[in-house]
């Protein structure tokens, strides 16, 4: 009886969107959240973060773009996160977004530090070891 009554309030919370979807996140690849719940998730639960507001018309953005999927690869203690700051507006207001590209570092849920503009593979991996 236990068992039946867990499993229904469990289902009551999934169908009320009280449970994440499982992460999107993926080690060693810079991934995109479903939703911004999901994003909120991934940075209080994940130790190393590296969140990138970008924009598909920003020309600075598409060029960190390959350079940020090669530093996933090296850095896999860190997860790097890519949002697009049409489709998650209001998390690019809540960290202060203003020009893009930019990158915010959380370490344990907490903001650490955050830079605006692209970077060189070298700049890059300085700001990783320096947050992280």
């Amino acid at each position: 009886m236990k068992r039946i009554l867990l499993i229904t309030a469990l289902c009551v919370l999934a169908h009320n969107n009280f449970i994440m979807p499982a992460s999107s996140v993926i080690a060693g690849k810079v991934s995109t959240p479903a939703n911004s719940t999901e994003l909120q998730t991934i940075i209080a639960n994940t130790p190393n973060v590296v969140i990138d507001f970008s924009a598909t018309w920003c020309e600075p953005c598409k060029r960190m773009e390959p350079i940020l999927h090669k530093l996933a690869e090296e850095f896999t203690n860190i997860t790097f996160i890519k949002v697009d700051v049409y489709t998650f507006d209001n998390v690019s207001a809540i960290h202060n977004v203003r020009s893009m590209p930019t990158f915010v570092f959380f370490k344990n849920g907490k903001k650490v530090g955050d830079i605006t503009g692209a970077q060189t593979p070298k700049e890059f991996k300085s700001l990783l070891t320096k947050y992280f």
